[in-house]
C-alpha cells in the first residue's frame, strides 16, 4: 500500500471526540424532575400501602435456663456406664427440642385448652412453629423464648406455653430416661444374681474335689509338721556334728597315743572311770614314797627299786585302762553318729515331702481364696446395686425440673420493629435514594446510547489512545475499523492533496472497504507510545528501564496502557491458566519490553506467573532479569525435563519466576524441541500464566512454540500500517495458534503517512 492508499484510508476526527462530557448531578435531576417526582411518588406509594396494610407484629419473651440435668444413676451414682449427663451438645440438642413438633403439639394443646384457636394438625403445627424463635443467649446456658402475634396478648401465651410444653417435654424425657436406666440396672442385678449362683456352685465343687473342710485348716496342719521337722532336724544336724567332732578326736587320740600317760588329761568318759582314778590316786602315793625313799636311801637301794617297780606297774595299768576306754568310746560314738547321719536324712525327706504337699496346699488356697473374693465383689455389687436403685426411686419426686423459668413473658406494650414516625422516615429517605440512583442509571444508558463515535460505533477509550476491540474474540466490546485511527493533529487538517473522510473518491472508498473486511477481525490490544526513559540510549540501563516501565515510570501513558491491557486480559480469562506466546513479524518490534511489562503487571495482580525467554536467536531476557550462571536453561530441560526445577529462578518480583536460556549461547539450529509439547505441558501446570518471550514467526523454533501453546500476542512496530497488523496476526495462525490481539508499538506525534523505519520505532 503506497502513502496515497494510506491517505485515502484515513478519516478525521474531531479533536474532542474521545473526552468525556463531564458529569453535572444538579442539571441531570432538574431535566428529569418529572420522571424523578413519579418515581419518588410510585416506590413511596408502594411503601407506605404495604405498611399500612401490614398488620402489627408483638412479640413477647420468655427466658429459662437449662440446668445440668446429672441423673443420681449416673457417673456421681457409680454407675458411669449408665451416665445420662450433659455433654457438650445437650445444650443445642435442648434448642432443637424447644422447636420439635412434640413441644409445638404439647404446647398447641395447652393454647387450645386456655381459649386459642390453634388447631392441632400439621398445618396449625406448622403456624405456631412460625410463630415462635428460640434464641440462645451466648456464653450461657439460658434461652430466649419469643412468640409472635399480632395479638400481643397471644403473643405472650405462645411464649409461656410453649416454655410450660418444653418444661414438661423435659421432665418427661428425663423421666424416661431414669426408666430406661432402672431397668437396665434392673437386668444387671439379675446378672449378678446368675453370676453368684454359678461361683457358689463352682465353690462347692471345689471343696469337694480338694477336701477343704474349714477355713485354710489342711495348710495350717502342714506347716505345724513343718516347723516341727525343721526343729527337730536342727537338734539332729547340732548332735550329728558333735559326735562327728568327738569322734575325730577319739580317733586322733588313738592313732597318735595321745591322753594316755598317767597326768595326760583326756575326754571327761576316761578322766572320771572309777579304776583310772584309783591307778591315778595310787601312782601319786607310790611317787611320794619314792621321793621320801629317795633322801633316805641310796639310787640302787632294795627299797627305792620295789617302790619303782609298783609304780612302772600302776603306769602300764593306767595306759592300758585307758586305751580300752577310748577304743570303747570311739566305737560307740562312730554307732551314735551313723544312727545321727541316717535320722538327718530321714527328716530330711519328710521335710521336702512336706513342703511340696504345702506348696500344692498354698495354690489350692489362694484359689479358694480368690473365688471367694469374687463372690464376695459380686454380692457387694449387687447389694449396692438394689440401695442405690431404691435410693433413686424415693428421691426421683423430689427433684428439680431440668428447665428453670427466669422470666416469664408479658404482655407487650407496643409492636415489633420500627414506630410509625421511624417508618414514615426511612421510606422517604429509601425513595428518594432510589428515585436519585434511577434517573442516574436512565441518564447513563441514554448518553451511552446516544454518544456518536467517528466510526459510526462507540469506541473503548483509555489514556493511551483507542482501542479497537472484535466482538467475536471480546464479547460486549464494540467492533471499529482501526484504519480510522489517524493521527488526531494531521487527520483534523485536510490538505487539497488529501480528500477527507466525508468526501473520499470511488477508488479510495472501494480499498478502503476492501482493507477493512482484511483487518476488522483484528484485536488491537494497545499502542504503546515511545519512551522517553533513557533518551535514544539503547545500552543495557535503559533496555531494562524500559522493560520495567511500570515500576520505573509509573504515571507515564505506556504504563497506564500496560496495565489497560494486563487488566483486560485478566477480566477476560478470569482465574483460568493461560499461556500466551509474545511474537512478531520483524526483529527489534518490543517483544521483550511488552512481555516483561506485562509478567510483571500479572504478578503484581496475584498470579503466579513465568517469564520464559524463548527468543533462542538473542537472549534479551537475561538483562532485564539476572541470571544465575550456574543453572542451567531450558535448552538443556527440553533435553531432559527434570532439570526444570534447576532452571526456575526466582525475581525480585513477588510471584515472577524466569525462565533463562543457557548461559553458553548454544545456537539455536542445535536446540532440540521435541519435547517442547511435554515442557509446555509441565509449566501450564506449575503456573497460573506462562507468558514466552519468543522470536519472529518466520523461526522455526517460534512456530512449534505456538503450536505447542497455542495462543499468542504480536507485537508491531509500526507507525499505522494496518496491513503489517493484519500480516501480524495471519503469520501466527499459520502457525495454528490463535492471535488474541495486537499490541501496536509506535511514537508520539507520528502519523500513519510518516516516513520512519520499523526498525527505529522499537521500544525494546
Amino acid at each position: 500500500m503506497d502513502a496515497k492508499e494510506n491517505q485515502n484510508i484515513n478519516t478525521t476526527q474531531p479533536q474532542s471526540w474521545n473526552q468525556p462530557r463531564p458529569f453535572r448531578p444538579f442539571e441531570v435531576m432538574m431535566r428529569r424532575r418529572w420522571q424523578l417526582f413519579s418515581c419518588l411518588l410510585l416506590v413511596c406509594g408502594i411503601a407506605f400501602a404495604t405498611t399500612v396494610m401490614r398488620k402489627p407484629k408483638y412479640q413477647s419473651t420468655a427466658r429459662v435456663q437449662v440446668v445440668m440435668d446429672q441423673p443420681q444413676l449416673g457417673p456421681g451414682g457409680g454407675l458411669g456406664m449408665f451416665s445420662g449427663g450433659m455433654d457438650g451438645d445437650y445444650f443445642s440438642t435442648q434448642c432443637q427440642l424447644l422447636q420439635s413438633p412434640h413441644v409445638l403439639s404439647r404446647a398447641a394443646e395447652n393454647l387450645n385448652m386456655s381459649g386459642g384457636h390453634w388447631v392441632y394438625s400439621e398445618a396449625g403445627i406448622k403456624q405456631l412453629r412460625d410463630s415462635v424463635k428460640v434464641n440462645p443467649v451466648p456464653s450461657s446456658r439460658l434461652i430466649d423464648i419469643v412468640g409472635t402475634s399480632s395479638d400481643p396478648a397471644k403473643s405472650a401465651a405462645i411464649a409461656n406455653q410453649v416454655t410450660a410444653a418444653f418444661i414438661e417435654i423435659s421432665m418427661d424425657a428425663r423421666r424416661a430416661g431414669n426408666k430406661r436406666i432402672i431397668k437396665r440396672v434392673n437386668q444387671q442385678i439379675a446378672g449378678f444374681d446368675r453370676q453368684i449362683r454359678q461361683k457358689q456352685q463352682k465353690i462347692n465343687q471345689y471343696r469337694q474335689d480338694n477336701l477343704i473342710t474349714g477355713n485354710h485348716g489342711s495348710l495350717a496342719a502342714v506347716e505345724g509338721r513343718i516347723a516341727t521337722i525343721e526343729s527337730e532336724l536342727t537338734g539332729i544336724q547340732m548332735n550329728r556334728l558333735a559326735l562327728e567332732n568327738r569322734r575325730s578326736l577319739l580317733k586322733n587320740h588313738l592313732s597318735g597315743n595321745t591322753g594316755l600317760e598317767t597326768e595326760e588329761t583326756t575326754l571327761d568318759d576316761v578322766n572320771n572311770d572309777e579304776f583310772v582314778a584309783s591307778l591315778r590316786r595310787k601312782l601319786r602315793d607310790f611317787r611320794d614314797q619314792e621321793e621320801q625313799l629317795a633322801r633316805v636311801y641310796l639310787p640302787g637301794h632294795e627299797k627305792l627299786r620295789n617302790a619303782r617297780v609298783q609304780i612302772a606297774s600302776f603306769e602300764a595299768q593306767l595306759i592300758d585302762r585307758k586305751q580300752k576306754l577310748l577304743q570303747n568310746l570311739y566305737k560307740k560314738t562312730a554307732e551314735e553318729y551313723s544312727a545321727a547321719l541316717l535320722h538327718e536324712q530321714s527328716l530330711t525327706t519328710m521335710l521336702e515331702q512336706q513342703k511340696t504337699f504345702g506348696v500344692e496346699q498354698t495354690r489350692t488356697d489362694q484359689q479358694y481364696t480368690d473365688l471367694l473374693s469374687n463372690l464376695e465383689l459380686l454380692q457387694h455389687t449387687r447389694a449396692d446395686r438394689v440401695s442405690r436403685i431404691k435410693q433413686f426411686e424415693l428421691d426421683e419426686d423430689m427433684r428439680e425440673s431440668p428447665v428453670v423459668v427466669i422470666a416469664a413473658a408479658r404482655k407487650p406494650i407496643r409492636p415489633a420493629g420500627l414506630s410509625k414516625s421511624r417508618q414514615t422516615a426511612s421510606i422517604l429517605l429509601l425513595g428518594v435514594l432510589f428515585s436519585i440512583s434511577f434517573i442516574f442509571a436512565l441518564e447513563r444508558l441514554s448518553a451511552e446510547n446516544a454518544q456518536p463515535s467517528p466510526f459510526g460505533e462507540p469506541v473503548y477509550m483509555n489514556a493511551a489512545g483507542p482501542m479497537y476491540w472484535n466482538s467475536a474474540m471480546w464479547p460486549g466490546m464494540q467492533q471499529v475499523d482501526p484504519s480510522s485511527a489517524a493521527c488526531p493533529t494531521t487527520a483534523s487538517q485536510p490538505t487539497a492533496s488529501q480528500p477527507t473522510a466525508s468526501q473520499p473518491t470511488a477508488a479510495a472508498t472501494t480499498t478502503t472497504e476492501n482493507k477493512t473486511q482484511e483487518i476488522e477481525t483484528v484485536t488491537i490490544l494497545g499502542q504503546i507510545d515511545s519512551m522517553s526513559l533513557g533518551g535514544q540510549s539503547t545500552g543495557d540501563m535503559a533496555f531494562a528501564g524500559r522493560c520495567r516501565i511500570i515500576h520505573a515510570d509509573q504515571s507515564s501513558a505506556q504504563a497506564e496502557t500496560y496495565r489497560d491491557i494486563s487488566f483486560n486480559l485478566l477480566s477476560r480469562f478470569g482465574q483460568t491458566q493461560q499461556n500466551i506466546v509474545v511474537t512478531g513479524i520483524t526483529p527489534q518490534s518490543g517483544k521483550t519490553t511488552c512481555a516483561s511489562n506485562l509478567a510483571m503487571l500479572m504478578a503484581r495482580a496475584g498470579k503466579n506467573v513465568l517469564l520464559m525467554d524463548a527468543n533462542p536467536i538473542q537472549a534479551d531476557l537475561q538483562k532485564v532479569f539476572a541470571q544465575d550462571k550456574n543453572c542451567c536453561g531450558w535448552q538443556k530441560v527440553l533435553s531432559d525435563i527434570s532439570l526444570l526445577d534447576q532452571a526456575l529462578q526466582q525475581t525480585d518480583i513477588p510471584n515472577l519466576t524466569v525462565l533463562h536460556q543457557d548461559s553458553n549461547n548454544q545456537s539455536w539450529s542445535q536446540i532440540e524441541d521435541s519435547n517442547l509439547d511435554q515442557l509446555v505441558q509441565e509449566l501450564k501446570q506449575r503456573f497460573d500464566w506462562v507468558i514466552y518471550d519468543s522470536g519472529n514467526t518466520h523461526l522455526t523454533f517460534t512456530r512449534n512454540l505456538l503450536e505447542a501453546v497455542g495462543k499468542s500476542i504480536s507485537v508491531v512496530a509500526t507507525t499505522g500500517d494496518k496491513l503489517k497488523v493484519a500480516q501480524a496476526a495471519e503469520q501466527v495462525e499459520l502457525c495454528g495458534a490463535v492471535c488474541l490481539g495486537v499490541i501496536e508499538n509506535r511514537p508520539a506525534g507520528v502519523c500513519q503517512n510518516s516516513s520512519t523505519p520499523d526498525s527505529q520505532l522499537a521500544n525494546g
